[in-house]
């Protein structure tokens, strides 16, 4: 496996490990281990690492890896490199969370209680999930009781996870430890790092690296820019690792939009009527052609026939479909008419348009450039969720600076549409997206210098690892397939 996806797999892993720790014994527990649940395979100060920490961890890391196509037990080698990030990363945490214990940091009341909070939520669901399994191990044997059955259940998952059997009560609190030593352990590296300082000559080397990379890409697929640079804007402000796009290709713009979408399902009458429509035509059409192929008119009443019901049809699904979209056009319309009174677009698609990406919904806010300057567009390039072929067509035809009249898109929404200011074209000025930078600059200085503080930490002699342990674990599938090393 390569070394730099391997580091890339364990650090995902890594995230996801603890919600998933803690969730189900079921899923990926392996062979009963030789030694004991409760031996120590890492320990430093008051922090430790037992046998069936370490054999859980190795399990759900094993799955991980082989779900993405990854195979540990390849051979002897690939199992110790395997072995070793499974208890680097186990080490790295209780590294941390002693040094942040002896630091005297401290999570924040707001940190905890949102903390419980997901904890309170997450233990309801294994709750179900295990009195689901007791239930359903009662009904195939009538001599089991179902409370006993359940705590039987949480009694075999805490002790996998902990060496310890509990009740569900115990685990529950040994559940909420947990997520709180995590969000410690999150809380403190942010809060080292945040120490880390960045230099003008590494800004300047990260920007002519980004610059020559994006030039590239972009100049190859100028369509990938409208993606990139739309999920900076919209992300940028809550993801300090957020990149922005350092190089502009040509052929973009910014458009504003007044979105209003009707509500609703249209009447199946409508849809029924509408399939009608389209059939008489294509009747109607087909008898033409055969008309004007033999040169006569044999089916000249059939044809009159078809006209006369496709205009009334016509007239019905049209009367069917203004009655459909009658609120959407008032709302258009009334948008439509403060614009015509002079007041600014901005300010009127923000009380009227019904596109949240702009405007936001519930607790999220909405994007402030889009709100200010309008989202990408080009009618030259074509990008991921883009525009429709009816917008570009309209704003091609709309003078810059100036909106368009009400329209009807291609999926039913009203639209009115505002012409903004072109994109430079080039270099993007560093000045401009300085603080982007230099968070992005920081964020790779971190992780190194992280790495760093963590290699010294591991240094210390009090730090005690057991490599006899550690080695044991997966010997026994070397050589098997995916499906063979899996779930026992």
């Amino acid at each position: 496996m390569n070394d730099m996806k391997k580091q890339n797999l364990i650090k995902t892993a890594a995230v996801i490990l603890i919600a998933a720790l803690l969730l189900t014994a079921v899923a990926c527990k392996g062979k009963q281990k030789e030694y004991d649940p409760k031996s120590i395979v890492a320990s430093i100060g008051d922090e430790k690492v037992n046998f069936a920490l370490y054999n859980a961890a190795f399990d759900s890391y094993a799955s991980y890896f082989q779900q993405m196509g990854f195979d540990p037990f390849k051979d002897e080698k690939e199992l110790e490199d395997f072995q070793d990030m499974v208890i680097n990363a186990l080490v790295d945490d209780i590294v941390t969370l002693h040094h942040a214990k002896e630091d005297g940091f401290t999570i924040s009341e707001e940190d905890i209680s949102e903390v419980n909070k997901q904890a309170e939520e997450e233990l309801a669901q294994i709750r179900e999930q295990y009195m689901a399994l007791a239930q359903e191990a009662a009904a195939q044997d009538p001599t089991l009781n179902v409370d006993e059955q359940f705590n039987a259940l949480i009694g075999e998952l805490a002790a996998y996870y902990t060496s310890e059997k509990m009740t569900f009560e115990e685990y529950s609190e040994e559940y909420k430890r947990e997520l709180l030593n995590s969000k410690l352990i999150e809380e403190y590296k942010e809060h080292v790092c945040s120490e880390f300082s960045v230099s003008e000559a590494e800004i300047s080397d990260w920007y002519s690296t980004q610059y020559e990379s994006d030039e590239q890409l972009y100049s190859e697929n100028p369509g990938q820019f409208k993606a990139d640079m739309e999920n900076y804007e919209r992300f940028g402000d809550t993801n300090t690792d957020a990149i922005p796009p350092v190089f502009v290709p040509e052929g973009f713009s910014r458009i504003m939009d007044i979105a209003i979408r009707p509500t609703g399902a249209i009447s199946e009458e409508y849809s029924k009527k509408l399939e009608e429509l389209t059939s008489v035509g294509e009747e109607c059409s087909a008898l033409l052609f055969n008309d004007a192929l033999e040169g006569g008119n044999a089916n000249a009443q059939r044809i009159a026939e078809l006209l006369e019901r496709y205009r009334e049809l016509e007239t019905e699904t049209d009367a069917m479909y203004d009655e459909y979209i009658a609120e959407a056009r008032q709302k258009i319309d009334a948008a439509y008419a403060e614009l015509e009174e002079g007041k600014p677009f901005p300010e009127v698609m923000l009380k009227y348009t019904d596109n949240t990406i702009v405007t936001g919904k519930d607790n999220e806010p909405g994007c402030l450039a889009f709100q200010q300057k309008g989202q990408l567009i080009s009618t030259t390039h074509s990008s991921t969720l883009d525009w429709s072929n009816t917008v570009k067509e309209i704003y091609s035809m709309t003078p810059k600076g100036q909106y368009s009249t009400v329209f009807a898109d291609e999926d039913g929404t009203l639209r009115i549409i505002f012409h903004g200011e072109d994109e430079t074209p080039g270099a993007v000025d560093i000045e401009t997206i300085r603080t982007a930078v230099e968070n992005a600059v920081r964020a790779q200085r971190a992780e190194a210098d992280w790495s760093e503080l963590i290699d010294a930490w591991t240094d210390d002699p009090s730090l005690k690892i057991s490599m006899d342990i550690v080695r044991s674990l997966g010997r026994d599938r070397i050589g098997t397939t995916a499906t063979e090393s899996g779930n026992q």
